[in-house]
């Protein structure tokens, strides 16, 4: 017993006598990889910055301006995409309407309506374009589409507000306020769910 001791009391000694200091510091935000080095450009001040941004992308303040923009049109695009294959589906399974499943869609339209495909993508694309010029306008002068005659009597409706989040009739629930991908995740998770039933 006393070798075993002995033994413990020296290896202690050894290994005490090779300790190092170290300091452990958290990162003072999320980082895409722990101990990463941030660009100084990258000040951690946007929704989703976690200090990657290899390709220098956001260096330009106007560049990353726009890509915040896009964001949010990609997102609320999303959303509603997502919101638009759920709620049919269930509405349908459930009974309350029939209609077909998202991927049988266009081709269910084109047999049962005179309508050809080509005109509703050109309406779509007329309807697209228009908005998303508008929102350029706005983009470039912002609170221009506030100004008389500027966007079909809603002007009104974009007075005062911020570039990127119109509000009034064009959000009714409230929710262009919304940051983050949290919705984009619970609807697609629900839609996989609902899928598989």
């Amino acid at each position: 017993m006393a070798l075993v001791a002995n033994s413990r009391t020296a290896f202690a000694a050894r290994v005490s006598s090779k300790a190092r200091n170290v300091r452990v510091m958290a990162a003072s935000r999320p980082l895409w990889m722990p101990g990463a080095e941030v660009p100084g450009h990258l000040k951690g001040e946007l929704a989703g910055d976690f200090g990657f941004d290899p390709l220098g992308l956001a260096k330009d303040p106007e560049a990353l301006r726009w890509y915040q923009q896009a964001e949010l049109v990609h997102a609320r695009t999303a959303m509603t995409a997502a919101a638009g294959i759920l709620i049919p589906g269930i509405l349908t399974k459930i009974g309350v309407l029939n209609v077909p499943e998202w991927y049988d869609a266009g081709k269910v339209s084109c047999e049962q309506t005179g309508i050809p495909l080509s005109a509703l993508l050109a309406v779509q694309l007329f309807l697209c374009g228009f908005v998303e010029s508008k929102r350029w306008q706005d983009f470039r002068k912002p609170g221009s589409q506030a100004e008389p005659g500027s966007f079909l009597g809603f002007e009104g409706a974009f007075k005062g507000a911020e570039n990127g989040y119109p509000g009034g009739p064009f959000d009714p629930m409230g929710m262009t306020r919304c940051e983050g991908v949290g919705h984009i995740r619970l609807w697609g998770s629900a839609e996989a769910l609902q899928q598989w039933m």
